[in-house]
């Protein structure tokens, strides 16, 4: 079992590919869906749900600016959430399978084979969880950014960084909803909206706060 080996892991449902050998690093590698080049991706768990924060082109030529166009961004988005749970749950049962061997039926070198094998699995399960958590820092640290007059409708990113920083300025007192709408440049009225629809989505109580 080469487990270095290149490997691209497709998604069902999904016409990208990732590269499970960039997996775990700050880029991962995604190709497929229409995509002319490979794309180097950042991903963040944004209250609950993976978003993309960053791409390039793997090659290093610019970005075109239909590439940050919808819906292929919410695409790689729907691809990554259902290639991540079952990266996990390939290296899970490779692990178990490695662990269930008798190692008393083989030789000396097949065991050292085994063991070294284990090991490596070991520090890819460690390699793992650490980037689970980098996801959820990642996402924890989202800025809002200022929103003018026309502008389209808040994505769930942008409803869970709401949703913190109102959070946020509760705790500073009164007139939260004032200061939180002056730092994105929405009025009242929208925020009072977003309000609404954080608790719809589960990213506030849904009892009313006194604000």
């Amino acid at each position: 079992m080469d487990l270095n080996a290149s490997r691209w892991t497709s998604v069902e449902g999904s016409d990208y590919e990732f590269d499970d050998r960039s997996a775990g690093g700050e880029w991962l590698r995604v190709r497929g869906g229409g995509l002319s080049d490979v794309l180097e991706v950042k991903f963040a768990l944004v209250g609950g749900t993976f978003r993309l924060t960053g791409l390039q082109f793997d090659s290093g030529r610019p970005l075109e600016a239909r590439l940050l166009r919808e819906p292929r961004i919410q695409a790689i988005e729907a691809a990554f959430a259902s290639y991540r749970p079952r990266a996990v749950e390939r290296l899970s049962d490779a692990h178990e399978h490695f662990e269930g061997l008798p190692a008393g039926d083989m030789t000396d070198a097949e065991a050292e084979d085994h063991y070294s094998t284990l090991r490596v699995l070991d520090q890819m399960q460690a390699s793992e969880d650490a980037w689970t958590a980098r996801l959820s820092e990642a996402g924890e640290a989202v800025p809002l950014r200022p929103r003018g007059r026309g502008a389209s409708p808040p994505s769930d990113q942008e409803l869970a960084s709401f949703a913190r920083e109102l959070t946020k300025q509760q705790l500073a007192g009164r007139g939260a909803v004032t200061r939180t709408s002056a730092s994105i440049g929405i009025n009242r009225s929208t925020a009072y909206r977003w309000i609404e629809t954080c608790r719809e989505r589960g990213y506030l109580p849904p009892k009313e706060d006194r604000q």
